[in-house]
C-alpha cells in the first residue's frame, strides 16, 4: 500500500528489541539498494527467502527449540514451554519470556499460544513486523512475518497483567502502551508504518492494568489488511487509555470489553475506514471513544456506559484534510449516569438504531428536541443524520448531504422514539459465544490419524480433508500448505479452523475440478445450501495462484461464518522471480462467490492480488449474486480490481457493509436489481476516472449508502499501473451513480454524501 512517511508517523516511539535471545533471522543485509529500488535506504532487519514449498510464502521446517513439541508441530510456540518458561501464576516477571517468545514465533512463522493463566510483566511487549527479501532480491514488507498473540480457549481466559507502579508507565503525558504492535518505516527502522502492519492479531486474551500506572495503554494497535484485536477484556485501572490507533483496510476491533481508564478507544490515527465490532466500554472518566480518523468510523454493536458529565463520544474534525473524524453508529447502545449529551462532534455523523439512556441531547450544541423518554430514562434514536461541511482543502470544497430518491434534503434527517433497547443489539452483530478452535472437543487435526494429511504443499490431500470433514463437526488444519485437486463440500454445520490466516493453506496446484462440470471454474471450499445450517470458516487461507486461473477461493451458500480467512492468489508457487508461469493467464471468476441462499457475517474481508493484469472485463474480486441474506460484512477491503468493478451485487437482497475501503480507478461497487443494500461507511484513495463514478447503482430500491468519502488523490498522484490507480482531480469525478427506471441520479462532483438513499419498492422492482 502506499504511504505517507509524514503523516504515518505516531507520537509514540517504537519500543525495540529489548530481548533478542533466539531471535536468529535479524540480520544486516548489505547492498540492497539495488533489489529494492530506493537509493535512500538500507534496511537492518529483514527475514530470509522462503525457498519451499511455495517460494516467498511459508516455511514449513519445525524449529528444534520450542520444548513443548506438541504444539509447535502444529504452528503454535507455548510461553510456558522451554526454552522460553514464562511464569502464568502471576507471581514472577514474564516480560522477557513474552517479549523472547513474541519475537522467535514472528521470525519462524508461528503463532505465540498462551495456556490459560496470568502473565505478570514489567514492560512493554513489542509485536514488530519487520522486512522480508524475496526470491527476486526485492526488499519488500513482511507480510508473512507478523506478531500473533493467542489465548487457549480451556478454562478462563488467561491474562497479561501489568504489574503495579512499573517503571515508565507513571505519566499521563508519556503514554506508554503494555502492547505495541508496528511494522518498521522503510526509510527509517525504528519508526512506524500502519499501512504495512498487516495480519497483526491479539485474540483471546485480557489484559489488565495494575495500579499506580496512570500513564498505561493497554494496547497500541494500528493496523491494515488482516490486523485486529479480537475477544479480550481490559481493565485499564487507573491507567490512560485501553485501546490507542485503530484497524482499517481489511482490520477491524471485535468482540473487546473495556473497563476503565480516562479513554476506552483513542482513534485519533487510524487506517482508512476503521471498524469497531460488538465492542463494551464501561466507565471511562473523559470520554469512551475519541475518533479523530481517516474517513468514517464504523461502528455496529457498541455499547457504552458513561460515567460521571463526560460525553461519551467524541469525533474531531482535522484541519490538514478534509475527510476525518466521520461516523456511523448502528445498532448501539448509550447510557449516560448523568443527563448530557451523547456525542460532540466536528464532523458528519449518522446514527441508526441507536438508543440512548438519559441523553440531553443527541449532539452537545445541537437543540434536538428529545420525545419523553421510557421510565428508565431511555429513547431510540431511529435514525439521525448530522453533515457537517468539510473545509476548504486545497483549491476544491467539497460538500456532505443528504439525498433521498435524488432529492436533496434541507431539513433535518432526526426519527426519534420512546423506546428500551432489546437484548440482542450487540449480539446480532458477532459470532456466537464459545467459538471453536483446535482445543474444541472432538476437534480433529487432519494430519492425525485415521485421515493423515500431509500439509507439504505437493501431496494430494483431498481425500484427507474431505473425508475429516464429512466424519467431524470441528476440522482443525495446523499450520501447512494443503494441496486438493476437487472442492471440499462442508456439511451445514461443519467448522473449519486454522490457527491464523497466513499459515493454515488451502490451495491447489493443479486447479480444482468437478466430475459434473470439469471444465467450469470451481471453488477450493463450497459451503451447504441446506436450510438451518450454522457453518463456520476462520483462521486461515484460501490461494488460487495465477497459474489455475479457473480455481477460486470460496463459494458460499448458507449461514456461514468467516472469520479473518485469507483470499490469495499470491505467492505464485515459484515466487516473485523473473520466471512468473501462469500469471498472464486471465481469471474470471471472483475469489468469494455468495450464492443462492447465501448469509452470515465475514470479518475483515481483503483480497492479495498484486497483478491485476490477468483479469478480464468481467471481472470483481467479490461477487454476491442471487440471494436474499441477510449477509454482514464487518470491514471489507475489496481493491485494486482490473476487472469491471472489484465488488458486485446481483439480484440480491439484505446485504449489509460495515466498513469498506478501496483504492484503484474502478469502480468499488457495481448493485443491480437488488434490494436493501447497505454501506455504513466508504474510504479509501479510490479515484474514478474523469466524467465516471466509484459507485453504480442500479433498480435497487430500499438500499442506501452512508458516508462515502475518499482520501483526495488529484491528477498527478498514484501511478498509470493498475496496482495503484491513477490520481483524478475530485471535481472530475462522482462517488455515486444511481439509476431507477428511465431516471438517472448523479452526485455532483465535490459532493461526498453523508446518506443517499434509493426509493421504495413498487410493482416490479426485485423483492
Amino acid at each position: 500500500m502506499r504511504y505517507n512517511l509524514l503523516r504515518d508517523s505516531i507520537s509514540h516511539r517504537p519500543i525495540s528489541i529489548k530481548y533478542p535471545f533466539l531471535v536468529i533471522l535479524l540480520v544486516v543485509m548489505e547492498a540492497v539498494t539495488a533489489a529494492t529500488g530506493n537509493s535512500d535506504w538500507s534496511p537492518t532487519f529483514v527475514h530470509p527467502t522462503v525457498t519451499g514449498p511455495v517460494v516467498d510464502g511459508i516455511s514449513l521446517e519445525i524449529p528444534d527449540e520450542p520444548g513443548n513439541r506438541r504444539l509447535a508441530e502444529l504452528g503454535l510456540v507455548d510461553v510456558t514451554a522451554a526454552p522460553f518458561s514464562a511464569d502464568a501464576t502471576g507471581k514472577n516477571d514474564a516480560t522477557a519470556a513474552i517479549q523472547a517468545a513474541v519475537d522467535f514465533a514472528r521470525d519462524h512463522q508461528m503463532v505465540t499460544y498462551f495456556p490459560a493463566g496470568t502473565y505478570m510483566i514489567t514492560d512493554t511487549i513489542s509485536c514488530i513486523q519487520n522486512y522480508y527479501k524475496r526470491s527476486n532480491g526485492k526488499i519488500n514488507h513482511a507480510r508473512n512475518y507478523p506478531c500473533i498473540l493467542f489465548g487457549s480457549r480451556t478454562g478462563t481466559r488467561p491474562t497479561i497483567f501489568l504489574k503495579s507502579g512499573a517503571k515508565g508507565f507513571g505519566s499521563r503525558s508519556k503514554p506508554k502502551p503494555v502492547i505495541h504492535f508496528w511494522a518498521r518505516r522503510f526509510d527509517k527502522p525504528e519508526k512506524p508504518a500502519p499501512p504495512v502492519s498487516m495480519n497483526q492479531m491479539f485474540v483471546n486474551l485480557n489484559i489488565e492494568i495494575g495500579g499506580n500506572n496512570p500513564g498505561a495503554v493497554a494496547i497500541h494497535h494500528q493496523g491494515a489488511q488482516g490486523s485486529g484485536i479480537q475477544e479480550s477484556l481490559i481493565k485499564v485501572g487507573d491507567g490512560i487509555t485501553g485501546i490507542e490507533g485503530g484497524c482499517g483496510s481489511g482490520g477491524s476491533f471485535v468482540d473487546v470489553t473495556i473497563i476503565g481508564g480516562r479513554y476506552g478507544l483513542d482513534l485519533h490515527q487510524t487506517q482508512p475506514s476503521p471498524s469497531i465490532t460488538g465492542i463494551t466500554l464501561i466507565g471511562q472518566i473523559e470520554a469512551a471513544i475519541v475518533y479523530q480518523g481517516r474517513q468514517a468510523l464504523s461502528a455496529a454493536g457498541i455499547r457504552i456506559d458513561s460515567p460521571g458529565n463526560s460525553v461519551p463520544i467524541v469525533g474531531k474534525a482535522a484541519g490538514w484534510a478534509p475527510f476525518h473524524g466521520q461516523m456511523n453508529f448502528i445498532d448501539s447502545r448509550i447510557s449516560l449516569s448523568a443527563p448530557g449529551p451523547a456525542f460532540t462532534s466536528e464532523s458528519s455523523i449518522y446514527l441508526k438504531n441507536v438508543y440512548l439512556r438519559n441523553a440531553s441531547r443527541i449532539i452537545s450544541g445541537h437543540d434536538d428536541p428529545l420525545p419523553p423518554p421510557t421510565r428508565d430514562g431511555w429513547i431510540r434514536v431511529e435514525e439521525y443524520a448530522n453533515p457537517v461541511q468539510p473545509g476548504k482543502w486545497r483549491d476544491w470544497r467539497y460538500s456532505m448531504n443528504v439525498y433521498e430518491e435524488g432529492r436533496k434534503r434541507n431539513d433535518p434527517l432526526r426519527i426519534l422514539h420512546r423506546a428500551a433497547p432489546p437484548e440482542n443489539l450487540q449480539s446480532r452483530h458477532l459470532w456466537a459465544a464459545g467459538f471453536p478452535g483446535w482445543e474444541t472437543a472432538g476437534a480433529a487435526n487432519v494430519r492425525s490419524t485415521p485421515y493423515h494429511a500431509k500439509g507439504d504443499g505437493r501431496a494430494d490431500d483431498t481425500i484427507a480433508l474431505q473425508r475429516a470433514i464429512d466424519e467431524n463437526r470441528t476440522v482443525f488444519l495446523p499450520k501447512g500448505y494443503y494441496n486438493i485437486s476437487a472442492p471440499l463440500k462442508l456439511r451445514p454445520d461443519t467448522q473449519l479452523i486454522g490457527i491464523a490466516r497466513h499459515l493454515s493453506v488451502i490451495t491447489s496446484r493443479s486447479g480444482c475440478r468437478t466430475i459434473s462440470s470439469p471444465f467450469a471454474a470451481a471453488p477450493l471450499i463450497q459451503t451447504s445450501d441446506a436450510p438451518g445450517g450454522s457453518a463456520t470458516i476462520a483462521f486461515l487461507g484460501l490461494h488460487t495462484p495465477y497459474s489455475v486461473p479457473d480455481t477460486y477461493s470460496l463459494n458460499l451458500r448458507g449461514n456461514t461464518i468467516v472469520r479473518d480467512v485469507n483470499f490469495d492468489t499470491l505467492p505464485p508457487f515459484s515466487g516473485f522471480g523473473k520466471a512468473r508461469k501462469g500469471m498472464k493467464k486471465k481469471r474470471t471468476h471472483s475469489l468469494l462467490y455468495v450464492s443462492s441462499g447465501g448469509e452470515g457475517k465475514i470479518y475483515n474481508f481483503f483480497q492479495d492480488d498484486g497483478f491485476p493484469f490477468a483479469f478480464e472485463e468481467p471481472y470483481s474480486h467479490l461477487e454476491v449474486r442471487n440471494t436474499s441474506g441477510p449477509l454482514s460484512f464487518y470491514q471489507c477491503n475489496a481493491e485494486r480490481s482490473a476487472g469491471a468493478c472489484n465488488i458486485r451485487v446481483e439480484n440480491s437482497a439484505n446485504i449489509s457493509f460495515h466498513g469498506l475501503k478501496g483504492e484503484g480507478n474502478r469502480p468499488v461497487m457495481l448493485v443491480n436489481n437488488s434490494r436493501n443494500i447497505q454501506i455504513f461507511g466508504y474510504g479509501g484513495n479510490g479515484a474514478a476516472h474523469k466524467g465516471e463514478a466509484l459507485f453504480y447503482i442500479q433498480n435497487s430500491p430500499d438500499s442506501m449508502f452512508v458516508n462515502l468519502i475518499d482520501s483526495p488523490r488529484p491528477a498527478g498522484e498514484g501511478s498509470p499501473d493498475l496496482q495503484h490507480g491513477e490520481g483524478t482531480d475530485p471535481d472530475q469525478w462522482h462517488m455515486i451513480e444511481v439509476r431507477s427506471g428511465n431516471r438517472t441520479f448523479t452526485s455532483p462532483v465535490l459532493e461526498r454524501p453523508l446518506l443517499i438513499r434509493t426509493g421504495h419498492a413498487t410493482s416490479g422492482d426485485p423483492s
